[in-house]
């Protein structure tokens, strides 16, 4: 009896190796692993508008990838700064990349039109503005997954630090 059990086995395993050959679909996909992103400008995301944007486009700069909100407290002294250090570094080769985001207290509840009207008269914003997303949790949006992976370069995370110094060090270290 028991060697009758193993042979239904073996034949079951020989079906299933046969199956998944003959319908390679049925296999996690390669596909998959191939289109995986290998960097940060194999990402196309929305701008502020809705719009797609390939951030292939910024392809060998320096990206300060940042998630943003309107109604922080700190919102008025980040954006300044930011605005200072965009118009200082943006021809040699830097760009910020601002994401609204409203997960921290709900300080971003606007909608992108809001957002856009707030960041560019308000605040004066030159960078480029993105799309409302998530950053963390199960729908935070691809690009932040990624950044958040091993195979995302983050070269270094701050909280109301003097972003001159930061970049500075990161530009002498040849990053």
């Amino acid at each position: 009896m028991m060697h009758f059990a193993n042979s239904v086995s073996l034949v079951f395993i020989g079906f299933a190796v046969l199956a998944l050959y003959s319908y390679p679909s049925l296999l996690p996909s390669r596909k998959m692993a191939e289109e995986s992103p290998k960097s940060i400008y194999d990402f196309t995301v929305k701008d502020i508008g809705g719009n797609d944007m390939s951030l292939s486009e910024y392809s060998g700069k320096v990206l300060l990838i940042v998630n943003v909100a309107s109604k922080c407290g700190l919102t008025h002294s980040n954006y300044k700064e930011l605005n200072v250090l965009y118009e200082k570094y943006k021809n040699q080769g830097f760009e910020i990349l601002a994401f609204p985001c409203n997960q921290f207290a709900g300080q971003e509840p606007g909608s992108n039109e809001e957002i856009k009207d707030t960041v560019c008269t308000i605040f004066k914003a030159e960078f480029p503005i993105f799309d409302k997303i998530d950053v963390n949790g199960k729908n935070a949006a691809p690009v932040y997954k990624f950044l958040k992976s091993e195979k995302g370069r983050i070269l270094w995370r701050c909280h109301q630090v003097e972003l001159h110094q930061i970049f500075g060090k990161q530009r002498r270290k040849g990053c």
